[in-house]
């Protein structure tokens, strides 16, 4: 964490926040595999479930990634269907071990993740233990061609192609795009906006009021 602040300046006050709001005693290590161990750490950030996920590898005890994870007991389908798990959530940590060991069981839910630096990751969606989306930022500028995306075996037509066109020329634009684990393997998206400085990047940021936050990562800068 100390390493991200070197490297991040303007993301200091939010890591030293996360130190403060740790609680390190409930600390969690949990097996993942015989290579690795995840490392839990609980911290009170917002309503959700919040917690440091860091995983380690067994045999140079060096962590091979770190983030912080939202776990929410809601989720919403593509239909617009809110799905709620029954029971309350507990124990995040074995909730996030289960994710590496693709035993998420009975969890009807959502999980997202958050580097260090607040820039979001990805999310995932679940209900009654199986996947029904993912989540992740995408960007491309405007000299963009479209990819042949393949999911769930299927090729799916990009709803990007229009869009590259009006991109204003050495900008990117960026898009959170949600890929639907349905028959028709879909994509729906929502426009985050343009930058035009390579240090700088749309994204969305973990709050404490539990909402979407859609902001500006800037590497490098301060705010």
């Amino acid at each position: 964490m100390e390493g991200q602040k070197t490297t991040n300046t303007s993301s200091n006050t939010y890591i030293d926040s996360l130190k403060n709001r740790a609680s390190w005693p409930g600390l969690s290590i949990l097996s993942i595999n015989s290579m690795e161990n995840l490392v839990y750490v609980p911290i009170q950030y917002n309503t959700h479930i919040t917690g440091l996920v860091f995983i380690i590898n067994n045999k140079n005890q060096r962590v091979e990634t770190g983030y912080l994870s939202e776990i929410s007991s809601t989720v919403v389908t593509q239909k617009g269907n809110y799905l709620k798990m029954q029971s309350p959530l507990t124990h995040p940590e074995v909730i996030m071990t289960n994710f590496y060991r693709y035993k998420l069981n009975d969890f009807t839910g959502k999980i997202m993740a958050y580097a260090i630096t607040n820039k979001f990751l990805w999310e995932m969606g679940y209900s009654s233990g199986t996947n029904i989306y993912k989540k992740k930022i995408v960007n491309f500028s405007s000299t963009y061609q479209a990819p042949i995306i393949r999911f769930n075996n299927k090729i799916i037509t990009s709803p990007f192609d229009s869009v590259a066109k009006s991109i204003t020329p050495g900008c990117k634009a960026y898009f959170l795009v949600t890929y639907w684990q349905d028959m028709e393997a879909s994509i729906s998206s929502t426009y985050l906006g343009e930058t035009c400085n390579n240090q700088c990047e749309k994204t969305m940021a973990i709050a404490k009021d539990t909402l979407l936050h859609y902001t500006t990562f800037c590497s490098g800068a301060g705010r």
